[in-house]
């Protein structure tokens, strides 16, 4: 069986950097390049695992779900490995495995998924070197708190992003530490358990906000998401206004930052779904009514282009998963259109109508000894008028 693959692929590479869009990219582009010129039917288990992590991190989920399948599926029968590295290979397999059902929106699937993992890297601990354990157990910890965040179990989730935080110190990967904590003080504002809370959680985002290099920035992953987290934190704190600034900037970063062919159609869309309808959602609060079709207009063709894509694959659950997702933002346009009307409505100025129009009878103007000069006459008239244009509008 083949193992020289395993040695190309770095598949922590990726978490390491702050997600860094082009890492995830270039280790595709290894997988790829080699499965051009290699039977997969005479790849090892090891190999399977890499690959399948690979195409895990660029968010190709079939194509991950396919190798993890096969390399659990090899494992039982694969005598060129020793029983403590199939124990770590099992872990990694769970792990990605339940990633795939949390991008699908499987989120109480994927936590248990974690769960397993969690307890398959038990049987590691005695005999993995200590870096590589932490390096496992903080992106199992991480994603597992994230599956928690979905669920709304926020209290289980902020203990699983401070075990990540252990982890990242204990592997001395600095750039593991800021996604974390991003998520931790997100965790905490939302879990609204008292003011103290909700004010060290901001404290916490802004922690991490200052840990992201400047050059970093426009290339991570990790970056668009802390904004959108800044987002959601202050649309909780009621800070509506702050929170559309964090939700554009997220935006406009996983538009311009996920290319559609090199990372998965998935991740891309759900993400910048994520960004768009929650934008969209503050704009209605601001009474922004064409802003927020906008933005949800974006999200929609997301959700559309998710639900062909599962469409294809035959995939029922998550189509019917998506389906409501669509149903829902296509209400929200429809509501923010209805309101936007209404608000022309409103404020549109008042038809002319003869009661309106002060007649030259009532000004005694109609005899010509009486009669004032037209200029005058013009300038009583739009006097007249422009009060009550100002008086209908006090009104609204």
């Amino acid at each position: 069986m083949e193992s020289r693959h395993s040695q190309l692929l770095n598949i922590g590479a990726s978490s390491a950097n702050y997600r860094r869009v082009g890492t995830a990219v270039e280790q595709k582009k290894i997988a790829d390049a080699f499965l051009e010129t290699t039977d997969e039917k005479t790849l090892n288990s090891e190999t399977l695992k890499d690959l399948g992590m690979t195409y895990n991190e660029a968010s190709f989920y079939e194509t991950a779900i396919h190798f993890l399948t096969l390399a659990l599926k090899t494992l039982e029968t694969d005598d060129s490995i020793s029983r403590e590295k199939k124990n770590q290979f099992k872990t990694e397999c769970l792990h990605g495995l339940a990633n795939c059902q949390r991008e699908y929106g499987n989120n109480d699937e994927a936590v248990l998924g974690y769960l397993k993992a969690l307890d398959s890297l038990e049987d590691c601990k005695a005999t993995l070197p200590e870096t590589s354990y932490h390096e496992i157990e903080y992106r199992i910890q991480r994603d597992l708190g994230i599956g928690y965040l979905k669920i709304k179990a926020f209290q289980q989730a902020q203990g699983c992003f401070v075990e990540a935080q252990r982890c990242a110190a204990a592997s001395k990967k600095s750039g593991r530490f800021a996604p974390v904590k991003s998520y931790e003080g997100l965790t905490q504002v939302l879990f609204n358990n008292s003011p103290d809370s909700i004010t060290e959680g901001f404290q916490k985002l802004n922690e991490a906000r200052t840990l992201y290099p400047p050059e970093e920035r426009e290339n991570s992953m990790d970056w668009a998401a802390h904004r959108y987290h800044m987002g959601r934190a202050l649309q909780s704190a009621g800070d509506s206004v702050s929170a559309l600034i964090e939700y554009a900037e997220s935006l406009r970063l996983r538009k311009d930052m996920i290319p559609q062919q090199e990372i998965g159609l998935i991740y891309r869309h759900n993400r910048t779904s994520d960004s768009a309808e929650a934008a969209g959602d503050v704009c209605l609060e601001l009474n922004l009514f064409d802003k927020a079709i906008h933005y949800f207009e974006i999200a929609k063709k997301c959700h559309e282009a998710l639900h062909n894509h599962f469409m294809e694959l035959k995939n029922d659950v998550v189509v019917e998963n998506i389906s409501k997702k669509l149903a829902a933002v296509i209400e929200k346009i429809l509501s923010a259109k209805n309101k936007e009307r209404d608000l022309e409505e409103k404020i549109a100025p008042p038809k002319a109508s003869d009661s309106t129009v002060i007649s030259a009878s009532r000004l005694g103007l109609m005899s010509p000894k009486n009669r004032l000069p037209q200029k005058r006459e013009e300038s009583v008239t739009d006097s007249t008028s422009n009060d009550k244009r100002m008086g209908n509008s006090s009104s609204n």
